[in-house]
């Protein structure tokens, strides 16, 4: 962790006029026992002060300290109450503490609950929190209660209970007694914000709230932007807060601030005021959008909607270098209520940085005519004459005792920060890209009032109708979010008040359906509910193989046929409506691989030898400092190459010319990798604190270079270390890093590892080498890689012990360059997609997993089966896990059966396949012979989350009847000239049931899902013409046209997808009809239609989007030419024009009737 650096002191939330009761208070339950079920440590308040008493303003003033909660989730009491529903209670104590806040890493209420947190006396209450206060994060952190004992309350409705998600994440046990009457107090010289002094800026004034962050509190203001849509984008200091993480538990509060002017200088102007009844609480949260240290910003959007009663304004900025010839502050001194300083003399701009103050790029105060900021202040907005915000305190040595400068990073040099979205402030306040250089504030609204009912319950596969009335200046725009993802799933308007939707979601979910509304004047309002879904949850257990065919030993051997037995049990909501189970090759859930087909191994397999290549004779590399701390704690290499000449190294299917390294254990792919991502993570996550790319974690840790430590490269033609696959030497390049420690300060830090990454060239083998180790030996480490799209990751080790011990080696391999101790025996599972039948909750039904071994399958290969998936016609259930783990034969020694060959695969017709219960995603289904096994190509016609239609490919070999295959996402780089580029974005498995009928189930960018799908036309009679097939440009290959060719009705008709990019690049699709055979012009229309794993509407037809026309020719069965005039419209823009280019089949042409 990095030390805190704000200017911060504890505030109290307001206790409301007239306090909530407890449920337990209102159902006559006797009060806590005084046995608390989570008793924190004792908080020692002289010794934590003491911690403090040398804390100058550049540094934090901390209130508590943090004691994570460990899993308390499970603790507390639960009861059942006399009308059914039912009641929790959690006590939580801390001996000493004057005040208790907790937090929540899972918060999720029905619709129905209320959540209390108060003081045990019940005396201060916070809440009730219900269904309303669920955030997209998925977090949720209270306001502080008095005292040294708190209680947690949640009432739910009668059958509700298993849809609650709370896990506790930490507490804050306060040792600064901000109840107290002998607290510090801000100096006197401050001014209130009431006062006359403050007509010039009163309207700014009410942009600026305080907020409590981790412990500590700052203040910062609300900040318009260039579409003045009132967006509720709040700026503060970087050195506030700088991660998610922290972000998260942000709690506002408004309008704390005196009702009366206070004498300056009086003692009634240094003597606090009650916060009860004076300040508005705001919970929920904050999303960061971008934060940089150097101009000491954080920008963050509210989560929730702005409370009530708070009346805020949006502040307007100026981006400009012009020296201001005047500045005014409004901020929070000491935490205390709003107060404003100003300065009457034109400021000074400086990129020297000051010492103890946070950032570098300031704007300078010489001194203040009136007022003075303190403690607390840190993050407020400074406005120069035009009352535009122009920067964020940092610090300084102003106070009520010494007439001095304060320090505030400016706007003009976070305008463009790090150079990208999240480092710079230009994507957020000019999102139209106007390039404007100032504009102004905007005033609070009245928003529409609004009233959203719907279920609190459903099944997956059917759909649930949520109505929204409102009220106010209308007409209505509504903005639906069906799936809380923060991204609008459907707008609809203007109407006159009243809009319903309706979506089906195709698997179990607890989430919030959530409404903005903006009515006539652009003042927008928000409503949500919480929905939860059950869905069938088919848990698979495997039983003993059984030999069907074959020597009759207990060996699984060449030639021979096998069964698993494998009991399904739906532990779900909702029964399974039929369908199908999914076996696939592979290893499973437990399994060490990625989606893209990676294999991890340790130096305990002897196909993963440990030889460190040592380079410590090589100089060290510069390093360039992520921030203001020094270079050797967070530091970053220059760009090295991986190979000599331009040479590439393939990640992720991806070339790699250049790396460069951290000083925090890991190399990136960016060129513009900042190497300050201190803080591992052990999830599918986008890197933070300035990192970004693809990632190769060595040993993903704060790490500090020590003396005569550094980070060091070579490459060598010829490997010291050969590669453990391939066979011949390999040239690789060594990346090591010594003398690391683990991080204390900047400065300080323990252990004294060695450690290397080598990266072969030929074979993109990965190795990780620990010469010598941590005390903790990865217990506070990641270790694997990450792909730049942050869709797939290879995780060996996280936070584990004994995972990077001296002398371990860990070999990450290529799925094109296994080594033969990893390549899966070849074996063909016969019957890779059982039907099952109806299975009700808490019903099971064992399957058979039958699969023949190949006769040339390898003696000792690995053998490896996975459970996929259930699905049936509306939803779908998919947890991977392992079934079948063993090698071929027995002791390297193998017995050679001749049992009957597996049975002849289904034979499938070509052409376009959908699930009709959630139509708006197909597939153009092909089956391209080759000599050996079919190829199986499929393009994805599908959407993003934001509903935009989009395109993927599929495309693998076709075994028996399944295809396991990777999935590929497209990107148009140039069109002068034609360049494509393609990524690997997940894997399906396609497995067929019937001719016109297959499973397929995928994992998409980390995300899992699966449905059934059907041939959407007939296939029989044959038309004549049949151009069914996937076609395409020979000299442009990467766009071009499926067409789907049958007989409807008695005529013929041609369906044609074209699968082509947009204006940005972007794989966009369009549709259209014909009746016409040979030539003639088709309309085209697009639509906005579902991801693969969103929720769907099942009317989604009667909202088309024209896209221009195709205009086509055919010469024969499988060539011909084709004009594109296709126009994508608003909101997706772009066109895609080609005039009577040739076209050609680029799959296997289908028969032709008669």
């Amino acid at each position: 962790m990095k030390p805190w650096t704000s200017l911060a002191l504890l505030f109290l939330a307001p206790v409301a006029l007239a306090a909530p009761s407890l449920p337990s208070a209102r159902e006559g339950i006797a009060p806590p026992d005084g046995k608390a079920a989570w008793v924190l440590p004792a908080v020692d308040k002289a010794a934590r002060l003491a911690e403090d008493a040398n804390a100058g303003k550049g540094t934090p003033l901390r209130y508590a300290t943090t004691v994570a909660a460990k899993g308390k989730v499970a603790a507390g009491e639960w009861r059942t109450l006399p009308d059914g529903r039912a009641f929790w209670r959690l006590e939580i104590a801390s001996a000493n503490a004057v005040s208790l806040d907790v937090g929540f890493s899972k918060f999720f209420l029905p619709q129905g609950a209320e959540l209390y947190f108060a003081s045990a006396d019940g005396k201060v209450v916070r809440g009730p929190y219900t269904d309303a206060d669920n955030t997209r994060s998925g977090t949720f952190w209270t306001p502080v209660v008095p005292g040294d004992r708190a209680v947690l309350e949640l009432v739910v409705p009668a059958g509700l209970r298993q849809f609650v998600a709370l896990e506790l994440d930490a507490a804050h046990p306060a040792y600064r007694d901000v109840f107290a009457p002998a607290q510090a107090k801000s100096g006197s010289c401050n001014i209130d914000s009431v006062c006359p002094q403050g007509d010039p800026i009163r309207q700014q004034i009410a942009a600026e709230a305080r907020y409590t962050v981790a412990g500590f509190v700052c203040s910062g203001q609300l900040v318009n932007n260039t579409s003045g849509d009132r967006r509720r984008l709040f700026t503060s200091a970087h050195h506030c807060f700088d991660t998610q993480a922290e972000a998260n538990t942000i709690v506002l509060y408004w309008r704390y601030e005196s009702p009366t002017c206070r004498t300056p200088g009086s003692a009634a102007s240094g003597t606090q005021i009650p916060v009860d009844g004076n300040s508005i609480a705001q919970t929920g949260g904050t999303t960061l959008k971008a934060t940089e240290e150097d101009s000491d910003f954080s920008l963050v959007e509210l989560n929730t909607a702005i409370p009530a009663g708070a009346n805020p304004y949006w502040d307007g900025w100026d981006r400009s270098t012009n020296i201001p010839t005047s500045a005014s502050v409004v901020h929070h001194p000491s935490g205390h209520e709003k107060r404003i300083a100003f300065d009457n003399d034109p400021l000074t701009s400086s990129d020297a940085g000051i010492t103890n103050v946070p950032g570098r790029l300031h704007w300078i105060v010489g001194d203040y005519e009136l007022g003075t900021t303190e403690q607390g202040s840190s993050g407020s907005g400074l406005l120069n004459q035009n009352r535009r915000l122009i920067g964020f305190l940092s610090g300084g040595a102003a106070s009520c005792d010494v007439i001095d400068y304060d320090a505030y990073g400016r706007l003009n040099a976070a305008w463009e920060g790090d150079g990208t979205a999240a480092t710079r402030l230009r994507d957020w306040l000019d999102p139209a890209g106007t390039g404007a250089s100032a504009i102004d504030g905007t005033i609070a609204c009245t928003p529409p009032t609004i009233t959203l009912d719907g279920p609190a319950t459903g099944v997956a596969g059917s759909a649930l109708t949520y109505t929204a009335a409102a009220t106010g200046t209308g007409p209505f725009t509504f903005a639906w979010d069906v799936d809380n993802d923060g991204t609008a799933d459907r707008s609809v308007g203007p109407l006159t008040g009243t809009s319903s939707i309706s979506p089906a979601y195709p698997t179990a979910t607890s989430t919030n359906v959530v409404v903005r509304v903006t009515d006539a004047t652009g003042c927008t309002g928000q409503a949500q509910r919480a929905v939860n879904v059950s869905a069938p949850d088919i848990v698979p257990t495997a039983q003993a193989a059984q030999q069907v065919c074959g020597d009759g030993d207990a060996a699984i051997e060449p030639g021979e046929r096998w069964r698993v037995p494998v009991r399904l049990f739906n532990a779900g909501g909702k029964a399974l409506d039929g369908g199908y189970a999914v076996f696939a090759p592979g290893a499973g859930a437990s399994g060490n691989g990625d989606t893209f087909g990676h294999q991890v191994i340790d130096s305990s397999n002897a196909a993963c030898r440990s030889q460190f290549v040592d380079i410590s004779d090589q100089p060290a590399l510069g390093l360039t400092p992520a921030s203001n701390v020094p270079a050797s704690d967070d530091g970053v290499t220059p760009q090295i190459a991986v190979g000599p000449g331009g040479g590439s190294f393939t990640f992720y299917g991806q070339p790699v010319t250049q790396l460069v390294m951290s000083t925090n254990g890991y190399l990136s792919t960016a060129e513009g990798d900042s190497g300050g991502d201190y803080d591992n993570t052990c999830a599918l996550a986008p890197p933070d604190n300035g990192s970004s790319g693809g990632r190769f974690n060595v040993q993903h840790d704060d790490l500090v270079v020590q003396s005569g430590g550094g980070l060091r490269s070579r490459f060598f033609p010829t490997c010291p270390r050969p590669p453990d696959s391939g066979g011949q030497p390999r040239g690789c390049t060594v990346f090591q890093w010594n003398n690391m420690g683990a991080y204390i300060s900047p400065t300080t830090a323990t252990g004294n590892a060695v450690f290397q990454a080598i990266v072969y060239l030929g074979t993109n083998e990965i190795v990780y080498q620990y010469q010598t180790a941590l005390p903790d030996t990865g217990a506070g480490a990641t270790i694997g890689i990450q792909n730049a799209a942050v869709t797939d990751r290879l995780r060996y080790s996280c936070n584990t012990g004994n995972s990077a011990t001296a002398g371990r080696a860990v070999c990450i391999f290529d799925p094109a360059s296994l080594p033969a101790a990893l390549q899966q025996a070849k074996v063909r599972i016969d019957t890779p997609a059982p039907a099952v039948n109806n299975l009700g909750s808490g019903q099971e039904q064992v399957v058979n997993l039958d699969f023949r071994v190949a006769d040339d399958a390898a003696c000792g290969s690995p053998l490896a089966l996975r459970y996929v998936g259930t699905v049936d016609n509306v939803a779908y259930s998919v947890r991977a896990a392992p079934v079948l783990s063993t090698t071929i034969g027995a002791g390297g020694a193998c017995n050679t059966s001749q049992c009957p060959a597996s049975p002849a695969p289904i034979a499938s017709r070509d052409g376009f396949f959908a699930n009709p219960s959630r139509f708006g995603n197909g597939i153009g289904a092909f089956n391209i012979a080759t000599s050996g096994d079919p190829v199986w190509f499929g393009l994805w016609f599908t959407g993003e989350r934001s509903r935009y239609p989009t395109w993927l490919a599929i495309q693998g070999d076709r075994v028996g009847d399944q295809a396991v295959a990777p999935i590929f996402r497209f990107r148009r780089t140039s069109d002068s000239p034609w360049s494509v580029t393609s990524s690997v974005v997940g894997q399906a498995e396609v497995t067929y049931v019937g001719p016109d009928e297959y499973v397929l189930t995928w994992v998409l960018d980390g995300v899992p899902g699966g449905e059934q799908q059907n041939s959407l036309y007939p296939r029989v009679p044959a038309p004549n013409p049949n151009r069914t097939g996937a076609w395409f440009f020979p000299s442009e290959s990467g766009w071009g046209t499926a067409y789907d060719d049958h007989v409807s009705g008695g005529a013929f008709d041609q369906v044609g997808i074209n699968y082509l990019y947009g204006g940005d690049g972007t794989a966009r699709w369009s549709l259209g009809a014909t009746s016409s055979p040979n030539s003639g012009t088709i309309a085209q229309n697009t639509y906005l239609v579902h991801c693969p794993t969103c929720p769907n509407f099942a009317d989604f037809l009667s909202f088309p989007l024209s896209a221009g026309s195709v205009s086509r020719t055919f010469d024969t069965q499988t060539s011909g030419t084709q004009t594109m005039n296709v126009v994508f419209p608003a909101p997706l823009g772009g066109s895609f024009t080609r005039n009577a280019v040739p076209f050609q089949m680029l799959t296997t042409p289908q028969p032709q009737g008669n």
